[in-house]
């Protein structure tokens, strides 16, 4: 009974998942007025958002080193003593989870449960598509001056940095062999960790009704991972910690950085000319 009840409940519960990690932003989002960004600021001067077109990544490696110090700041605490502890809870499910994906028929053959899902899931969340991505964001965010845009490529080419450096770090660390036995590179799940940074930063510059489906999505490429037998249900579930946390972090440093303008005006009588200088925290 326990290997046939519990994996169908933890499914529901990875689906559902990213409904609750977004809930807390609805209620700012109510706050809101409508269609101001969450992340601006309501006496923000309307100068600002023209005053550069273009995405800069000049201090990139600054900012970089910025938020990874910032990983271990006390704002990072509850949710990493959360995910450790929903971590170990798994462990005690793992091998429940990964019978029930295996599916081994009666003639010990095994067939995917759902082989859709894991194939979509793994397209997703792989590397290559996930640098052509974020090379074409990098595209787009250079020839656009929509600055909401510009922040949330340049924070999520920040977290997806810090994803596979911490990723890379854990797999070599910990070296734990994969349901398939492929290699020892299972903990943690690269493939969430990203998901949940991507919509961690969508929820928060695009609000619910981009992070709800943005969360979701990262709940399934959760699962399919599983249901590809490469990772664990702990796996996904630290890997996922760490993309939240990820996403957190690089959105309080880009919340962080500043901003400065040099704009030129001129007086209302129309003589003489001055500098104004705009200014964005």
């Amino acid at each position: 009974m326990l290997k046939k009840d519990i994996p169908a409940s933890l499914l529901l519960i990875l689906f559902l998942s990213g409904f609750g990690l977004s809930s807390h932003v609805a209620a700012q989002a109510k706050e809101t007025p409508p269609g101001e960004s969450p992340a601006t600021t309501s006496d923000q001067p309307q100068l600002d958002q023209e005053e550069e077109s273009g995405i800069s990544f000049k201090s990139f490696h600054r900012d970089l080193g910025r938020n990874f110090l910032g990983l271990f700041s006390r704002e990072s605490v509850l949710p990493f003593s959360t995910g450790v502890l929903g971590t170990g809870v798994s462990l005690e499910l793992d091998d429940n989870l990964h019978d029930y994906f295996r599916n081994v028929d009666d003639l010990g053959q095994e067939r995917r449960r759902f082989p859709a899902l894991g194939d979509v899931g793994e397209v997703l969340a792989n590397r290559w598509f996930l640098l052509a991505g974020t090379g074409s964001l990098i595209l787009a965010a250079h020839s656009t001056s929509n600055d909401r845009f510009q922040d949330m490529t340049y924070a999520w080419t920040q977290g997806y940095v810090l994803n596979n450096l911490l990723t890379e770090v854990l797999k070599q660390g910990v070296r734990r062999q994969r349901p398939n036995g492929q290699n020892s590179r299972s903990f943690s799940s690269g493939h969430a960790a990203n998901a949940f940074t991507f919509a961690t930063i969508m929820n928060h510059y695009y609000g619910p009704k981009a992070g709800i489906p943005a969360y979701s999505v990262a709940g399934l490429v959760a699962v399919s991972r599983m249901e590809k037998n490469v990772h664990y249900l702990s796996d996904v579930v630290m890997g996922a910690t760490l993309g939240y946390i990820v996403g957190r972090t690089v959105l309080r440093g880009s919340d962080r950085r500043r901003r400065v303008s040099w704009i030129p005006i001129t007086p209302p009588g129309g003589e003489g000319v001055g500098l104004m200088v705009s200014a964005r925290f």
